[in-house]
């Protein structure tokens, strides 16, 4: 998927395709930023970026509003994307002042701490994942799970062309 402005695909057609294609989760920060009034989408994301009852009780784990800011917006992030975004500074606004309003900081200006320790960041991924059931694409057992998986659709892509070429030859 290309994408070289918010008009040239809608928010269900980009939201569709990110979980089957990395260029739509690359593209998709970069389309949120380019919409003139994000809050007009707000709805729709907001599933992803909900606090349960679980999250809120392991969010309130966290020291500080930052952190729980910070938690609250990776976890979102992971649920959307299925991923966490290399700096999870690019989440946009509303969806962090979302998660603020879930946690009842009013402050925003605290999010900048959280930048500050990226061991706190790392922490806090390897919790999310863990609790989300995701799982790192190094692991050698995800890797081969992954190439077991390719290999079998290029198989079934393989043999359906196949048939499909047999079929026409015997018409």
């Amino acid at each position: 998927m290309s994408l070289s402005s918010p008009a040239d695909v809608t928010f269900d057609e980009l939201s569709e395709s990110v979980a089957d294609d990395e260029a739509a989760r690359v593209c998709l920060v970069e389309w949120w930023s380019q919409v003139p009034d994000p809050r007009s989408l707000l709805g729709r994301w907001q599933r992803f970026f909900y606090l349960d009852a679980d999250a809120l009780a392991e969010v309130a784990k966290k020291r500080g509003p930052h952190n729980r800011i910070g938690w609250g917006q990776q976890r979102g992030t992971a649920r959307m994307l299925g991923t966490f975004l290399a700096d999870p500074g690019d989440v946009p606004h509303v969806a962090v002042d979302d998660v603020a309003d879930q946690l009842g900081v009013s402050d925003l200006s605290c999010i900048k701490h959280y930048a500050e320790r990226l061991p706190a960041q790392h922490e806090h991924a390897r919790e999310i994942r863990e609790l989300l059931g995701l799982r790192e694409f190094g692991e050698a057992e995800a890797e081969a799970e992954l190439r077991v998986f390719v290999a079998s659709r290029a198989a079934q892509t393989r043999d359906s062309g196949h048939d499909e070429h047999r079929n026409e030859k015997s018409r």
